[in-house]
């Protein structure tokens, strides 16, 4: 017997911060998209702590548009846990993550939905064919920090504009650390990813708000890791062996001085000892102040990545 696959429901997640005279033109344009591929779905708004007046703006949106959702963030919780909120909270079977600014054009969705379905492949990713230089030099910073390794067919030009299945989204809900940058992990899951261009609108797109030192910051989780994982055996090791260089070194200053009447002065083995003592102490010092930010980090991980003040639907677990 055949098994009856679950008619296809689109999620579109919006994360919003600020971004209030742009929300009408772009949920009416998703909305027209939503008609033209004949599909159910739902257009989801996370309201990141914005100004009072966009949340306003938000509920007149959801009243006006059936499909369109919306919840409000009780503070400026970052977007990526807003896009969290929206993995968790969307129904869909196909999930497209956009920009709420207008830099993604609505009319470009069903490029990404054809793609997803005519090459099989799980993620779909939309590239910016003309994308500012200075935008692709924090960005290449930042995705070099998080994804590990070099690709240069991600890096160049690949925006959060995306479509990914119920799967992708089910896999990326297993990284549940705070802090968790998506685009980055959903590179390195390991599934089939596609590209298409599409074209920015330079002249009217706002100018990204991730500058370098924005990026940094948002690396800050992947660089702690980098400290946990690589430094502190690091430190461990080094300090150790420091240590029990300078012990060597103390007993060959000692065996001199009193059994061979040397001048504790004038040996290379004092200041030997001396350096390998500072060199073993200090890595010691680095790698208890590294514990310790470990024990910190693992506390912070059990926190909630966010918290929603109100919605403007019933919300249910998936």
């Amino acid at each position: 017997m055949k098994s009856i696959q679950a008619p296809e429901f689109l999620t579109v997640i919006l994360p919003v911060y600020n971004n209030e005279s742009q929300l009408w033109e772009l949920t009416t344009g998703i909305n027209q998209q939503f008609d033209l591929l004949a599909l159910h779905g739902e257009i989801l708004l996370v309201d990141d702590g914005s100004e009072p007046s966009v949340w306003e703006t938000i509920r007149r949106i959801t009243t006006s548009l059936p499909r369109a959702k919306g919840v409000r963030f009780a503070r400026n919780f970052g977007q990526h846990a807003a896009i969290r909120a929206g993995l968790e909270l969307g129904q869909g079977t196909i999930f497209v993550l956009m920009d709420a600014d207008l830099e993604n054009r609505p009319e470009d969705i069903p490029k990404l939905y054809w793609c997803l379905k005519d090459s099989g492949h799980q993620i779909v990713l939309a590239k910016w064919s003309n994308s500012p230089q200075g935008r692709f030099l924090s960005s290449t910073f930042h995705r070099l920090i998080a994804a590990g390794k070099y690709d240069p067919k991600w890096l160049a030009g690949a925006a959060t504009f995306r479509i990914f299945t119920r799967r992708i989204r089910d896999e990326l809900l297993r990284y549940n650390e705070q802090g968790a940058v998506f685009g980055p992990i959903m590179h390195q899951l390991g599934f089939s990813i596609d590209f298409v261009s599409v074209n920015r609108d330079v002249e009217s797109a706002p100018l990204s708000r991730y500058s370098l030192k924005r990026r940094f910051r948002l690396a800050g989780p992947f660089l702690t890791n980098l400290l946990v994982g690589v430094a502190l055996p690091l430190f461990v090791v080094t300090g150790s062996a420091a240590v029990l260089v300078s012990l060597v070194a103390a007993a060959v200053v000692v065996f001199r001085f009193v059994a061979a009447g040397g001048d504790l002065t004038s040996t290379y083995a004092v200041y030997g000892t001396i350096v390998a003592s500072l060199v073993g102490y200090l890595s010691v010092g680095m790698a208890v102040l590294i514990s310790i930010a470990k024990s910190i980090l693992a506390e912070v991980r059990g926190r909630p990545a966010y918290h929603i003040a109100e919605s403007t639907f019933a919300m249910e677990d998936n």
